[in-house]
């Protein structure tokens, strides 16, 4: 178990310039998951930086935190295609039905053979819906 001390500097490394600092805090603070850093990861899914964001959409899923899921509906609209992914899959393992009409819009904006990164993105909604529809 972290300290309090030890996330709140983890939380600071969240707004370090260099964006490899700011993945290892979010990385960091997914290992110590729990309530207290859910609120920071979320902030961190507004980063400038994509890797950011990306890492965080996982973390969030990782945790498993309810607060997580407005945050992480918002992320599936992002221009990168790896947030959308990571997102897509967070959802899943959030479980919550309420991601049920964006995962399906998301895979409705999908134009099969337009990209790989496409349908990477695709996949992890299908594949999250599915998770969501068996719980």
């Amino acid at each position: 178990m972290a300290t309090k001390e030890e996330i709140d500097n983890l939380v600071k490394e969240l707004s370090h310039q260099d964006r490899k600092v700011r993945i290892n805090a979010v990385n960091a603070l997914a290992k110590i998951g729990g309530s207290d850093v859910v609120e920071p990861l979320i902030k961190a899914l507004k980063d400038s930086d994509f890797g950011v964001r990306a890492f965080s959409a996982d973390a969030l899923g990782i945790i498993g935190d309810k607060r997580a899921l407005e945050p992480l509906l918002q992320a599936l609209k992002d221009s990168f295609y790896r947030v959308r992914l990571d997102a897509a899959t967070a959802l899943g393992m959030l479980g919550d039905e309420r991601a049920v009409e964006p995962l399906t819009a998301c895979m409705n904006r999908h134009n099969t053979g337009f990209s790989n990164e496409d349908d990477r993105v695709y996949e992890a909604a299908k594949e999250a819906l599915e998770k969501i529809q068996k719980e």
